[in-house]
């Protein structure tokens, strides 16, 4: 009793921690101190641990450290196992993730010497669960893999359902939308065969996770009500978190604001109540953002910011950068720029090192395969599939194994083919995963790369807000132009299907649009006439062919047509002959000087020379009559 009562002393004397509120309002130690067995201390000890686990780690893991006394002091081993376990998962609610790996391994070796499948399986699944928290996906995955393995030798199907729903997390977050939909899917068969309405809310909640992320809303917001419906009944605090939640974000993104408010609140309201610091994040981040959208935006800034200056929560690398970028948004509409811009870093910090972490990770998750006799087949169709057979049709077994020898009589003479046809499709199959996701990370790396020259693009739009002198000012709005063309380029990289290629016209149209706006031209006053064959062009040809035009348009825009005068510009990009064409013209005032003094004095003429070396073009100039440039592009490369 020495060491619970210096404990206690210690506890008393810090009234703001959370373990003092316990002590005063459950009289925890009180009634450990009135048992007089180990045994009944420790099972005391345990389920008051795993009681706090969720919503006062920080007591449980005090509780365990109790427990650990107990054990040392008195040399026993009675549910030593359990405390291992329990002491994984606290570490893990803490983000202590080494410690909680390292539990979870003594207690996987404790049950792997004694062969009990059904703790290795449970097991596996707390592995699965803290290393996606930790966002290592492969290893997420091969975990909840195994504990599936396990499940289903045991013909455990609330093990199973729960794997499933997990391995269909997993590829979820690996973008394999229609992989998770499967899990999810047969997830939900089964707990609709157990009648587990729990487990079938889950399964509402995740499906509709999916159909959102498949970019269908109505389908999505569907399932969500019906995991609604569910959890209202059964009075599922943890779900209604979850699913006001999903909802509120679901309405936020299609910009129903004033529909997401009520959802929002409600899972912020219940997340305070269970008083779980992950819940209070997520639930804190999307109604503060949509107390802003709804014009409160005092309260809402308050809440985001609390989120990133509170270090007691246990915040994500997501939340933190969605809270700077809504606050950085919400300080750009103010017109408070020093706020903004510094919300503005810190997100495209946050958001690098994102990008970092997915695509390390959908690198492992190239790595991962089904092992086509081992784990696709067993997993993707054997084990779901059998188990939700047995629910079903358990009594029909004689009758299921008299078909099937009848049809391996029938069809002996063509199992090889049938081998060779699935082998030859499974191969495919691997192959085709591996595409897609080699390009999904190049779609990623054009993503960054357009993100870098939009932050490029606003740090010059916002230092060009603090410059007076005229001419630095058209230097700033030149450089800006120049980022723009690029950023144009790769973010139709990463939007189209071919991320090989650029459709010159559509890009031609877009950056002759985003130049005409930066000079706040008047429509009616310069009329731009485009003449863009439908080509394909590499990256390497469109970088250098689009900054040209960027500079010969923006030079008409700012010299042509002075004093307020009218007139058109006219671009032209034609191919003829193995070469490409490119006119740019106007009907501006032209100018005097000779071709070379042109060509010599403007910085911007210097990078058009520059390209056109890179380009083997010819380039003739014209004053005369207006300005007119064109240029015979012999070095380019087409996209079939």
């Amino acid at each position: 009793m020495n060491f619970l009562n210096i404990l206690l002393l210690v506890c008393l004397l810090q009234p703001s921690s959370g373990l003092s509120a316990d002590v005063h309002q459950d009289n925890i130690w009180d009634t450990y101190a009135d048992l007089r067995s180990d045994s009944m201390k420790i099972n005391y000890l345990l389920g008051t641990a795993w009681e706090k686990a969720r919503t006062r780690p920080a007591l449980s893991l005090i509780l365990l450290d109790t427990l650990q006394t107990i054990y040392r002091n008195n040399r026993i081993d009675y549910k030593k196992d359990v405390m291992y376990y329990y002491y994984g998962i606290v570490h893990k609610n803490l983000s202590n993730y080494s410690l909680s790996q390292s539990y979870f391994d003594q207690y996987f070796q404790f049950h792997k010497k004694l062969g009990n499948n059904r703790h290795l399986a449970v097991v596996n699944m707390a592995l699965a669960n803290l290393n996606s928290d930790r966002s290592m996906w492969s290893e997420s995955m091969s975990a909840v893999t195994k504990a599936l393995e396990l499940y289903e030798s045991l013909k455990d199907t609330t093990g199973i359902i729960r794997a499933s729903s997990k391995l269909g997390f997993l590829l979820l977050q690996l973008k394999r939308y229609r992989d998770a939909q499967v899990y999810h899917n047969r997830s939900y068969q089964l707990s609709v065969a157990l009648s587990d309405t729990t487990e079938q809310s889950i399964a509402y909640s995740n499906l509709g996770l999916v159909y959102e992320k498949l970019n269908l809303p109505d389908s999505a917001l569907w399932y969500y009500e019906h995991a609604y419906m569910i959890d209202t009944q059964q009075q599922n605090k943890w779900g209604l978190v979850y699913i006001n939640g999903q909802i509120g974000r679901l309405l936020y993104n299609l910009e129903n604001y004033s529909d997401a408010l009520p959802y929002a609140k409600n899972g912020y309201q219940l997340a305070l109540d269970l008083e779980a610091p992950n819940l209070i994040t997520q639930s804190q981040l999307l109604y503060g953002s949509v107390l802003i959208k709804n014009g409160m935006r005092k309260k809402g800034i308050y809440l985001l910011q609390h989120i990133i200056l509170d270090t007691s929560l246990n915040q994500a690398l997501l939340e933190l950068a969605q809270a700077h970028e809504v606050l950085y948004e919400s300080f750009k509409e103010s017109g408070d720029l020093d706020k903004s811009l510094l919300h503005l870093e810190r997100f495209h910090i946050l958001s690098d090192s994102l990008l970092n972490t997915e695509i390390a990770e959908q690198i492992n998750g190239l790595e991962f395969k089904y092992d086509a006799k081992n784990k696709e087949m067993q997993i993707a169709l054997l084990n779901s599939d059998r188990e939700l057979s047995t629910a079903r049709l358990k009594a029909s077994r004689t009758r299921i194994y008299t078909l099937l020898t009848a049809m391996i009589i029938t069809t002996g003479l063509l199992v090889g083919i049938v081998f060779l046809y699935r082998k030859t499709r499974m191969q495919n199959a691997v192959i085709s995963k591996a595409l897609k996701e080699k390009d999904t990370l190049l779609r990623e790396i054009h993503h960054r790369v357009k993100n870098n020259l939009q932050f490029i693009s606003s740090l010059l739009n916002l230092q060009a807000r603090h410059v007076e002198d005229p001419r630095a000012l058209d230097v700033l709005k030149e450089g800006q132009n120049r980022v723009k063309s690029m950023a144009l380029i790769h973010q139709n990289l990463y939007q189209k299907e071919n991320i090989a290629s650029i459709g010159v016209k559509t890009y031609f149209e877009k950056l002759i649009t985003s130049i005409y706006r930066s000079y706040n031209i008047d429509e009616n006053q310069i009329q731009f006439e485009l003449d863009i064959e439908s080509i394909l062009l590499d990256v390497d040809s469109i970088v250098p062919i689009g900054l040209i035009v960027n500079e010969l348009v923006s030079n008409a825009l700012k010299h042509a047509f002075p004093e307020g005068r009218s007139g058109i510009v006219k671009i032209s990009l034609r191919e003829k002959d193995d070469a490409l064409y490119l006119d740019v013209s106007d009907n501006g005032i032209g100018f005097e000087e000779s071709t070379e003094n042109i060509m010599n004095k403007s910085f911007g003429y210097k990078l058009i020379n520059t390209f056109r070396s890179q380009l083997d073009a010819d380039l003739i100039l014209d004053g005369s009559d207006g300005t007119s440039v064109s240029l015979k592009i012999r070095d380019y490369m087409k996209v079939a």
